[in-house]
């Protein structure tokens, strides 16, 4: 008898589940329920990628941004280095060329450097604290005029 209690059961769970879950009612709700699922991961799919697509576009109007900049500003470089100015300035650099009434004056060392040198020195010396407090009172001041 176990066993057509058991099939028994079975049937009425089977008669149970067609007469109350599956009407037309519940089977429209749950095709509706799938539809709507996958519209809005269509939806999401297509938001994500008309993102990155924006941003490959930001990113190459940026690209063509700086490259229109660099242009130009090659463009300029080009005006400069051809202008009478850029010319003149080379010929005095490179050529040691002066003008009328210029003499050229040529320098093993260039006397700031020199000053420079020796001052970084003397800068050195000092600890962190002195020069601290030098700088605040206006030590530097006074040793430069006593020198």
């Amino acid at each position: 008898m176990r066993k057509e209690e058991i099939k028994t059961k079975v049937r009425r769970a089977k008669y149970k589940i067609s007469r109350n879950l599956l009407t037309i009612d519940n089977v429209i709700i749950v095709v509706s329920v799938i539809v709507a699922a996958a519209w809005i991961w269509g939806s999401i799919s297509s938001m994500e990628r008309n993102y990155s697509l924006q941003r490959q576009l930001e990113l190459k109007t940026r690209e063509k941004l700086l490259a229109e900049i660099q242009y130009k500003t090659l463009e300029f470089e080009n005006k400069y280095l051809h202008s009478e100015e850029y010319q003149e300035l080379a010929a005095r650099e490179n050529l040691g060329l002066a003008s009328e009434g210029e003499n050229v004056l040529i320098l093993e060392t260039y006397p700031k450097q020199e000053t420079e040198n020796s001052s970084s020195k003397s800068d050195k010396e000092d600890s962190n604290f002195t020069q601290w407090m030098n700088f605040i009172f206006g030590g530097n001041a006074r040793k430069t005029l006593k020198s």
